[in-house]
């Protein structure tokens, strides 16, 4: 009798696309993330007047949803912020013998995937995969140093071998939340120089970053295009209720832009900056949390005259 097939032994590797679109080998798997890939289908049905039942079911569409989670891994964000935001906005500035930064904005054009998951005996496999969501969340109290996404994509296709030869297991450089610090400036001259001592948790995300699209076209089964959608940026701050933590409070009344800083440090100089100019939105309700009395509030990114969400990571990853 054959072995039962278990989740455990289930593995996710990646293709970067030359064409958005068109199946590519994979060339790396995570180590810290877990990826997963599910088929998506729409169906109707159809039932006659006087019958119980239905008299049939049938595909409209289909198409594939997955998401990738794990530890903040300095190395593999060269990945998913490539996903997310496009590739880096300049070319890579080598910093040091084996160490390189990588600067992020929002682009335009933005990569697409192929994701092969399963094992040496049944895989499956989905490509044109996108990204529609990106988060990172920190706290220092609850030990929490996490990431995730959540990815869309074309046809499922089961009964795929998965690709053997060429690729490289991305390795570790974890960051945990007891390296983190956020800052708080009222200018982008002086971003980065004020730290925030009150600050409990942080969590980053951007959602709505991408949408796919299918066509009348017999052809296509699947998404034909995938096309940029209008992303909100959003970052959730809480801090101890103490008179800095109030102050966030007279910043929503008066309309007052705060340039935000997220810095996760690794090893040798690698770390994790992301830059934002934001705006309180929404204030929540104050509240114990570990014998501290905290409050929490939702912070817009807005983009100023000087300044748009920037993402700069170094490490020692070649793009």
């Amino acid at each position: 009798m054959a072995s039962a097939k278990t989740a455990v032994e289930q593995v996710a590797q990646v293709g970067i696309e030359a064409t958005a679109g068109v199946a590519a080998a994979a060339t790396w798997r995570p180590r810290t993330e877990t990826i997963t890939i599910q088929p998506q289908v729409e169906t109707a049905e159809v039932r006659p007047s006087g019958s119980y039942y239905v008299a049939s079911t049938y595909l409209n569409a289909e198409s594939s949803s997955g998401s990738a989670s794990g530890a903040v891994n300095l190395t593999s964000q060269l990945r998913f912020l490539a996903l997310a935001l496009g590739a880096p906005a300049t070319a890579e500035t080598v910093l040091d013998s084996g160490v390189f930064a990588h600067t992020f904005v929002m682009q335009s054009d933005r990569p697409t995937w192929t994701v092969e998951y399963g094992d040496a005996q049944h895989a499956s496999r989905a490509s044109f995969v996108y990204a529609t969501s990106y988060e990172l969340e920190f706290g220092r109290n609850s030990g929490t140093s996490t990431f995730s996404m959540s990815l869309g994509g074309g046809q499922f296709s089961d009964g795929v071998a998965l690709t053997t030869a060429g690729v490289t297991e991305l390795a570790d450089e974890i960051v945990p939340a007891l390296r983190v610090s956020v800052f708080a400036d009222t200018s982008l001259a002086t971003l980065g120089t004020t730290k925030l001592d009150n600050a409990l948790a942080v969590k980053f995300s951007l959602t709505d970053l991408r949408a796919g699209k299918q066509y009348l076209d017999a052809d296509k089964p699947s998404i034909s295009k995938v096309v940029n959608t209008a992303p909100t940026a959003a970052v959730e701050l809480t801090v101890e209720a103490d008179a800095p933590g109030r102050d966030w409070v007279r910043k929503l009344r008066e309309g007052e832009v705060t340039y935000l800083r997220l810095h996760a440090a690794g090893d040798g100089g690698h770390e994790l900056t992301i830059d934002a100019p934001v705006m309180v939105s929404a204030v929540q309700e104050r509240g114990d949390e570990e014998n501290v009395y905290v409050a929490k509030y939702t912070l817009r990114v807005v983009k100023t005259a000087d300044f748009e969400l920037t993402a700069t990571l170094v490490n020692g990853l070649s793009a």
